[in-house]
Protein backbone atom coordinates (compact mmCIF):
# COMPACT_ATOMS: atom_id res chain seq x y z
CA UNK A 1 0.00 0.00 0.00
CA UNK A 2 1.43 3.41 -1.03
CA UNK A 3 2.48 5.52 2.08
CA UNK A 4 0.56 8.88 2.57
CA UNK A 5 2.31 11.75 1.96
CA UNK A 6 1.74 14.53 5.01
CA UNK A 7 2.48 17.56 2.53
CA UNK A 8 0.20 16.92 0.23
CA UNK A 9 -2.55 17.87 1.99
CA UNK A 10 -0.55 21.07 3.49
CA UNK A 11 -0.52 22.28 0.21
CA UNK A 12 -3.75 21.61 -0.29
CA UNK A 13 -4.65 23.75 2.33
CA UNK A 14 -2.34 26.80 1.39
CA UNK A 15 -4.51 26.69 -1.83
CA UNK A 16 -7.69 26.80 0.01
CA UNK A 17 -6.97 29.55 1.91
CA UNK A 18 -5.86 31.87 -0.56
CA UNK A 19 -9.32 30.82 -2.86
CA UNK A 20 -10.52 31.69 0.73
CA UNK A 21 -9.20 35.09 1.07
CA UNK A 22 -9.82 35.97 -2.94
CA UNK A 23 -13.49 34.63 -2.28
CA UNK A 24 -13.87 37.56 0.35
CA UNK A 25 -11.73 39.93 -1.92
CA UNK A 26 -14.81 39.63 -4.76
CA UNK A 27 -17.12 39.38 -2.45
CA UNK A 28 -16.29 42.39 -0.45
CA UNK A 29 -15.37 45.01 -2.81
CA UNK A 30 -18.03 43.55 -6.15
CA UNK A 31 -18.95 45.12 -7.98
CA UNK A 32 -15.28 47.09 -8.21
CA UNK A 33 -16.27 50.54 -9.16
CA UNK A 34 -13.71 52.49 -7.32
CA UNK A 35 -13.09 56.45 -7.32
CA UNK A 36 -10.70 58.86 -5.48
CA UNK A 37 -12.22 59.68 -2.01
CA UNK A 38 -13.28 63.48 -1.97
CA UNK A 39 -12.35 63.60 2.05
CA UNK A 40 -8.83 64.43 2.73
CA UNK A 41 -9.44 62.05 5.79
CA UNK A 42 -6.66 59.36 6.78
CA UNK A 43 -9.01 56.18 5.96
CA UNK A 44 -8.00 54.43 9.00
CA UNK A 45 -9.73 57.13 10.54
CA UNK A 46 -13.00 56.99 8.53
CA UNK A 47 -13.26 53.02 9.51
CA UNK A 48 -12.44 53.63 13.26
CA UNK A 49 -15.03 56.14 13.62
CA UNK A 50 -17.74 53.71 11.96
CA UNK A 51 -19.42 52.03 14.47
CA UNK A 52 -22.77 52.08 13.14
CA UNK A 53 -24.81 48.76 12.83
CA UNK A 54 -27.96 49.27 10.69
CA UNK A 55 -31.01 48.44 12.75
CA UNK A 56 -33.34 45.71 12.43
CA UNK A 57 -33.50 41.77 11.23
CA UNK A 58 -30.92 43.37 8.42
CA UNK A 59 -28.39 44.63 10.50
CA UNK A 60 -27.70 41.24 12.44
CA UNK A 61 -28.00 39.39 9.44
CA UNK A 62 -24.88 41.43 8.17
CA UNK A 63 -23.40 40.97 11.41
CA UNK A 64 -23.92 37.32 11.20
CA UNK A 65 -22.52 37.00 7.29
CA UNK A 66 -19.21 39.12 8.25
CA UNK A 67 -18.58 36.52 11.45
CA UNK A 68 -19.35 33.72 9.19
CA UNK A 69 -17.45 34.79 6.47
CA UNK A 70 -14.00 34.86 7.60
CA UNK A 71 -14.36 31.44 9.94
CA UNK A 72 -12.93 29.60 6.61
CA UNK A 73 -9.63 31.87 7.04
CA UNK A 74 -9.09 31.17 10.62
CA UNK A 75 -10.11 27.52 10.32
CA UNK A 76 -7.82 26.85 6.92
CA UNK A 77 -4.58 28.87 8.71
CA UNK A 78 -4.34 26.80 11.69
CA UNK A 79 -4.80 23.53 10.19
CA UNK A 80 -2.09 25.27 8.22
CA UNK A 81 0.21 25.61 10.68
CA UNK A 82 -1.03 22.38 12.54
CA UNK A 83 2.26 21.08 13.42
CA UNK A 84 3.24 24.45 15.79
CA UNK A 85 2.30 25.19 18.92
CA UNK A 86 -1.32 25.38 19.99
CA UNK A 87 -0.35 29.16 20.65
CA UNK A 88 0.67 30.07 17.59
CA UNK A 89 -1.64 27.90 15.73
CA UNK A 90 -4.56 30.50 17.25
CA UNK A 91 -3.25 34.07 17.29
CA UNK A 92 -1.52 33.85 13.64
CA UNK A 93 -4.91 33.54 12.00
CA UNK A 94 -6.57 35.67 14.05
CA UNK A 95 -3.86 38.16 13.19
CA UNK A 96 -3.99 37.18 9.55
CA UNK A 97 -7.78 37.98 9.26
CA UNK A 98 -7.59 41.03 11.42
CA UNK A 99 -5.10 42.55 8.88
CA UNK A 100 -7.02 41.38 5.73
CA UNK A 101 -10.49 42.97 7.39
CA UNK A 102 -8.69 46.20 7.98
CA UNK A 103 -7.41 46.02 4.31
CA UNK A 104 -10.63 45.73 2.62
CA UNK A 105 -12.55 48.36 5.13
CA UNK A 106 -9.74 51.02 3.70
CA UNK A 107 -10.61 49.99 0.03
CA UNK A 108 -14.07 49.97 0.80
CA UNK A 109 -13.52 53.64 1.39
CA UNK A 110 -12.76 54.08 -2.24
CA UNK A 111 -15.74 52.21 -3.12
CA UNK A 112 -18.46 54.08 -4.13
CA UNK A 113 -20.90 50.98 -3.84
CA UNK A 114 -19.57 49.68 0.21
CA UNK A 115 -19.38 51.69 3.52
CA UNK A 116 -16.38 51.15 5.90
CA UNK A 117 -17.43 50.06 9.27
CA UNK A 118 -15.09 49.30 12.23
CA UNK A 119 -18.04 46.56 13.15
CA UNK A 120 -17.57 44.74 10.45
CA UNK A 121 -13.24 44.33 11.45
CA UNK A 122 -14.29 43.40 14.78
CA UNK A 123 -16.86 40.57 13.73
CA UNK A 124 -14.56 39.58 10.92
CA UNK A 125 -12.01 39.24 13.49
CA UNK A 126 -14.17 37.22 15.27
CA UNK A 127 -15.26 34.82 12.74
CA UNK A 128 -11.58 34.24 12.23
CA UNK A 129 -10.92 33.46 16.02
CA UNK A 130 -13.94 30.96 15.79
CA UNK A 131 -12.49 28.92 12.88
CA UNK A 132 -8.96 28.82 14.74
CA UNK A 133 -10.55 27.92 18.01
CA UNK A 134 -12.27 25.09 16.52
CA UNK A 135 -9.02 23.96 14.20
CA UNK A 136 -7.35 24.18 17.23
CA UNK A 137 -9.57 21.91 19.44
CA UNK A 138 -10.51 19.35 16.72
CA UNK A 139 -8.24 19.29 14.15
CA UNK A 140 -9.15 15.94 12.88
CA UNK A 141 -13.08 16.79 12.45
CA UNK A 142 -11.93 18.81 9.29
CA UNK A 143 -8.73 17.17 7.92
CA UNK A 144 -10.48 13.99 7.32
CA UNK A 145 -12.99 15.40 4.80
CA UNK A 146 -10.51 18.16 3.43
CA UNK A 147 -8.34 14.50 2.37
CA UNK A 148 -11.08 12.66 0.87
CA UNK A 149 -11.86 15.94 -1.25
CA UNK A 150 -7.92 16.30 -2.19
CA UNK A 151 -7.53 12.78 -3.03
CA UNK A 152 -11.18 12.72 -5.36
CA UNK A 153 -9.38 15.85 -6.98
CA UNK A 154 -5.94 13.70 -7.52
CA UNK A 155 -7.88 10.87 -9.26
CA UNK A 156 -10.61 13.11 -11.54
CA UNK A 157 -8.63 16.39 -11.67
CA UNK A 158 -10.59 17.84 -14.84
CA UNK A 159 -14.15 16.08 -13.93
CA UNK A 160 -13.12 18.53 -10.31
CA UNK A 161 -12.63 21.57 -12.20
CA UNK A 162 -15.91 21.22 -14.24
CA UNK A 163 -17.81 20.69 -11.26
CA UNK A 164 -16.18 23.81 -9.45
CA UNK A 165 -17.07 25.59 -12.66
CA UNK A 166 -20.83 24.27 -12.62
CA UNK A 167 -20.70 25.86 -8.57
CA UNK A 168 -19.60 29.28 -9.69
CA UNK A 169 -21.77 29.48 -12.18
CA UNK A 170 -24.54 28.41 -10.40
CA UNK A 171 -24.04 30.32 -7.47
CA UNK A 172 -21.87 33.68 -9.52
CA UNK A 173 -22.60 36.43 -8.20
CA UNK A 174 -22.15 34.77 -4.95
CA UNK A 175 -23.33 37.84 -3.23
CA UNK A 176 -26.52 37.27 -0.79
CA UNK A 177 -29.49 39.51 -0.92
CA UNK A 178 -31.39 39.29 2.22
CA UNK A 179 -34.38 41.08 2.01
CA UNK A 180 -37.93 39.67 2.74
CA UNK A 181 -39.69 41.93 0.25
CA UNK A 182 -37.43 40.67 -2.48
CA UNK A 183 -37.65 37.16 -1.36
CA UNK A 184 -41.37 37.29 -1.68
CA UNK A 185 -41.05 39.13 -5.16
CA UNK A 186 -38.41 36.85 -6.73
CA UNK A 187 -40.42 33.55 -5.16
CA UNK A 188 -43.67 34.72 -6.76
CA UNK A 189 -41.82 35.14 -9.98
CA UNK A 190 -40.14 31.81 -9.48
CA UNK A 191 -43.48 30.18 -9.38
CA UNK A 192 -45.15 32.30 -11.91
CA UNK A 193 -42.07 32.21 -14.43
CA UNK A 194 -43.00 30.64 -18.11
CA UNK A 195 -41.91 27.27 -18.96
CA UNK A 196 -39.82 27.34 -22.37
CA UNK A 197 -39.09 23.93 -23.40
CA UNK A 198 -35.43 25.16 -24.09
CA UNK A 199 -35.21 26.42 -20.41
CA UNK A 200 -36.56 23.07 -19.34
CA UNK A 201 -33.94 20.87 -21.79
CA UNK A 202 -30.99 23.01 -21.11
CA UNK A 203 -31.54 22.16 -16.92
CA UNK A 204 -31.86 18.32 -17.61
CA UNK A 205 -28.68 17.95 -19.97
CA UNK A 206 -26.88 20.29 -18.04
CA UNK A 207 -27.84 18.15 -14.04
CA UNK A 208 -27.19 15.30 -16.24
CA UNK A 209 -23.82 16.19 -17.57
CA UNK A 210 -22.95 17.44 -13.91
CA UNK A 211 -24.00 13.76 -12.62
CA UNK A 212 -21.48 12.13 -14.79
CA UNK A 213 -18.51 14.66 -13.79
CA UNK A 214 -19.62 13.28 -10.44
CA UNK A 215 -19.49 9.64 -11.41
CA UNK A 216 -16.38 10.22 -12.22
CA UNK A 217 -15.14 11.80 -9.14
CA UNK A 218 -17.01 9.32 -6.84
CA UNK A 219 -19.20 6.54 -8.24
CA UNK A 220 -20.89 5.97 -4.50
CA UNK A 221 -21.40 9.53 -3.86
CA UNK A 222 -22.62 10.93 -7.30
CA UNK A 223 -26.44 10.23 -7.03
CA UNK A 224 -26.89 11.65 -3.84
CA UNK A 225 -24.33 14.86 -4.20
CA UNK A 226 -26.33 15.79 -7.78
CA UNK A 227 -29.70 15.20 -5.81
CA UNK A 228 -28.23 17.60 -3.08
CA UNK A 229 -27.21 20.23 -6.28
CA UNK A 230 -30.77 20.90 -6.77
CA UNK A 231 -30.87 22.96 -3.93
CA UNK A 232 -28.45 25.28 -5.98
CA UNK A 233 -31.64 26.68 -7.61
CA UNK A 234 -33.30 27.41 -4.65
CA UNK A 235 -30.92 28.99 -3.21
CA UNK A 236 -30.33 31.68 -6.39
CA UNK A 237 -33.47 33.12 -4.43
CA UNK A 238 -31.34 34.40 -1.97
CA UNK A 239 -28.87 35.69 -4.53
CA UNK A 240 -28.43 39.42 -5.92
CA UNK A 241 -29.10 39.55 -9.49
CA UNK A 242 -30.20 35.96 -9.87
CA UNK A 243 -33.96 34.92 -10.57
CA UNK A 244 -34.54 31.40 -10.84
CA UNK A 245 -37.70 29.90 -12.96
CA UNK A 246 -39.51 26.78 -11.48
CA UNK A 247 -38.87 25.32 -14.82
CA UNK A 248 -35.11 25.34 -14.23
CA UNK A 249 -35.98 23.10 -10.97
CA UNK A 250 -38.58 20.64 -12.95
CA UNK A 251 -35.89 20.32 -15.71
CA UNK A 252 -32.68 19.55 -13.03
CA UNK A 253 -35.23 16.88 -11.66
CA UNK A 254 -35.56 15.55 -14.86
CA UNK A 255 -31.69 15.70 -15.29
CA UNK A 256 -31.35 13.52 -12.37
CA UNK A 257 -33.43 11.12 -13.49
CA UNK A 258 -31.78 11.05 -16.14
CA UNK A 259 -28.24 10.50 -14.94
CA UNK A 260 -29.97 7.62 -13.12
CA UNK A 261 -30.78 6.12 -15.97
CA UNK A 262 -27.43 6.38 -18.04
CA UNK A 263 -24.85 6.81 -15.54
CA UNK A 264 -23.97 2.96 -15.71
CA UNK A 265 -24.63 2.73 -19.09
CA UNK A 266 -21.12 2.20 -21.65
CA UNK A 267 -22.62 4.70 -24.24
CA UNK A 268 -23.45 7.62 -21.30
CA UNK A 269 -20.76 9.72 -22.35
CA UNK A 270 -21.30 9.31 -25.65
CA UNK A 271 -25.66 9.77 -25.77
CA UNK A 272 -24.60 12.73 -23.48
CA UNK A 273 -22.14 14.43 -25.52
CA UNK A 274 -24.67 14.20 -29.05
CA UNK A 275 -27.05 15.77 -26.25
CA UNK A 276 -24.90 18.65 -25.29
CA UNK A 277 -23.98 19.57 -29.01
CA UNK A 278 -27.47 19.39 -30.13
CA UNK A 279 -28.51 21.89 -27.21
CA UNK A 280 -25.79 24.21 -28.39
CA UNK A 281 -26.94 24.57 -31.84
CA UNK A 282 -30.82 24.76 -30.60
CA UNK A 283 -29.62 27.43 -28.18
CA UNK A 284 -27.16 29.29 -30.68
CA UNK A 285 -29.80 29.05 -33.52
CA UNK A 286 -33.13 30.20 -31.46
CA UNK A 287 -35.53 31.49 -32.19
CA UNK A 288 -35.27 30.29 -36.07
CA UNK A 289 -36.13 33.60 -37.31
CA UNK A 290 -33.76 34.91 -40.19
CA UNK A 291 -33.01 37.93 -41.45
CA UNK A 292 -31.83 38.97 -45.10
CA UNK A 293 -29.34 41.33 -43.89
CA UNK A 294 -26.85 39.95 -42.14
CA UNK A 295 -24.68 41.35 -39.41
CA UNK A 296 -21.11 41.96 -39.16
CA UNK A 297 -18.89 39.09 -37.60
CA UNK A 298 -16.68 40.45 -34.41
CA UNK A 299 -13.31 39.23 -34.62
CA UNK A 300 -12.54 40.59 -31.13
CA UNK A 301 -12.26 38.17 -28.56
CA UNK A 302 -14.72 38.97 -25.96
CA UNK A 303 -15.96 41.96 -27.42
CA UNK A 304 -19.23 41.57 -26.73
CA UNK A 305 -18.47 41.11 -22.88
CA UNK A 306 -16.24 43.75 -22.82
CA UNK A 307 -18.87 46.32 -23.82
CA UNK A 308 -21.30 45.06 -21.55
CA UNK A 309 -21.41 45.64 -17.91
CA UNK A 310 -19.59 43.73 -15.71
CA UNK A 311 -21.97 41.21 -13.82
CA UNK A 312 -23.96 40.17 -16.41
CA UNK A 313 -20.68 39.87 -18.94
CA UNK A 314 -19.14 37.69 -16.31
CA UNK A 315 -21.98 35.65 -15.70
CA UNK A 316 -22.49 35.08 -19.28
CA UNK A 317 -18.50 33.90 -19.84
CA UNK A 318 -18.46 31.32 -16.68
CA UNK A 319 -22.05 29.76 -18.21
CA UNK A 320 -20.14 29.51 -21.89
CA UNK A 321 -17.37 28.03 -20.10
CA UNK A 322 -19.44 25.38 -18.55
CA UNK A 323 -21.02 23.95 -21.28
CA UNK A 324 -18.11 24.22 -23.48
CA UNK A 325 -15.53 22.45 -20.72
CA UNK A 326 -18.29 19.89 -20.53
CA UNK A 327 -19.05 19.53 -24.29
CA UNK A 328 -15.25 18.98 -24.45
CA UNK A 329 -15.03 16.70 -22.03
CA UNK A 330 -17.97 14.60 -22.50
CA UNK A 331 -16.64 14.31 -26.06
CA UNK A 332 -13.26 13.64 -25.02
CA UNK A 333 -14.96 10.48 -22.94
CA UNK A 334 -17.03 9.03 -25.54
CA UNK A 335 -13.65 8.54 -27.29
CA UNK A 336 -12.44 11.21 -29.57
CA UNK A 337 -8.98 12.65 -28.66
CA UNK A 338 -8.75 15.39 -26.92
CA UNK A 339 -7.58 17.64 -29.39
CA UNK A 340 -10.18 16.38 -31.38
CA UNK A 341 -12.75 17.04 -29.23
CA UNK A 342 -11.78 20.70 -29.05
CA UNK A 343 -11.31 21.01 -32.55
CA UNK A 344 -14.79 19.60 -33.33
CA UNK A 345 -16.59 22.02 -30.81
CA UNK A 346 -14.84 25.16 -32.36
CA UNK A 347 -16.02 24.11 -35.89
CA UNK A 348 -19.45 23.96 -34.46
CA UNK A 349 -19.55 26.81 -33.06
CA UNK A 350 -17.81 28.43 -35.02
CA UNK A 351 -20.60 27.50 -37.36
CA UNK A 352 -23.67 28.79 -35.34
CA UNK A 353 -21.82 31.97 -34.67
CA UNK A 354 -21.10 31.98 -38.84
CA UNK A 355 -25.35 31.54 -38.99
CA UNK A 356 -26.31 34.20 -36.18
CA UNK A 357 -25.07 36.30 -38.22
CA UNK A 358 -28.84 36.21 -40.16
CA UNK A 359 -30.07 36.00 -36.87
CA UNK A 360 -31.94 39.68 -35.49
CA UNK A 361 -30.63 40.23 -32.12
CA UNK A 362 -27.68 38.07 -31.90
CA UNK A 363 -23.57 39.43 -32.01
CA UNK A 364 -22.02 37.01 -33.88
CA UNK A 365 -18.16 37.12 -32.62
CA UNK A 366 -14.89 34.56 -32.40
CA UNK A 367 -15.08 34.46 -28.80
CA UNK A 368 -17.31 31.07 -28.44
CA UNK A 369 -15.28 29.03 -30.75
CA UNK A 370 -11.57 30.08 -28.83
CA UNK A 371 -13.78 29.73 -25.46
CA UNK A 372 -14.19 25.65 -26.21
CA UNK A 373 -10.62 25.61 -27.37
CA UNK A 374 -9.12 27.35 -23.86
CA UNK A 375 -11.29 24.46 -21.89
CA UNK A 376 -9.70 21.85 -23.71
CA UNK A 377 -6.41 23.38 -22.76
CA UNK A 378 -7.43 23.81 -19.38
CA UNK A 379 -8.88 19.90 -19.01
CA UNK A 380 -5.55 19.24 -20.81
CA UNK A 381 -3.51 20.75 -18.09
CA UNK A 382 -5.42 19.14 -15.47
CA UNK A 383 -5.16 15.76 -17.14
CA UNK A 384 -1.45 16.08 -17.70
CA UNK A 385 -0.96 17.14 -13.61
CA UNK A 386 -2.85 13.53 -13.20
CA UNK A 387 -0.07 11.87 -15.34
CA UNK A 388 2.86 13.62 -13.70
CA UNK A 389 1.73 12.69 -10.35
CA UNK A 390 1.09 8.91 -11.49
CA UNK A 391 4.69 8.18 -13.17
CA UNK A 392 6.52 10.17 -10.39
CA UNK A 393 8.72 7.63 -8.63
CA UNK A 394 8.17 6.77 -5.02
CA UNK A 395 11.19 6.75 -2.96
CA UNK A 396 12.05 3.63 -0.90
Amino acid sequence: MRAKDPRATIKALGRLLIAAVALILYASLFPWTFTRSSQHINPLWIVFHAWRVTPGARGWSDVLLNVVLYVPVGLLASLKLRTLSWPVRLTTPVLLGSVISLSIEVLQVYDVSRFPSGIDWITNTLGTLIGASLAVAVPRLFLRPLEWVELRFRRAPAASVMVGLWLAWSLFPAIPHLSLYRLQKTFLAFATAPWPFLALLSACIGYAAAGLLLHQISRRHALPALAAGLLLIPLQLLLAGRQPALVDLVGAVCGVGLFAIVRKRPDAARTLAFLICALLILRGLDPFRFSMSPTPFGWTPLGASFASERAPAVFVLLQKCWWYGVAVWLVGRAGAPAWGAAGLLAVLLGGIEATQMWLPGRTPEITDPLLAIAMALLLRISAANRTVRAVRPVNS
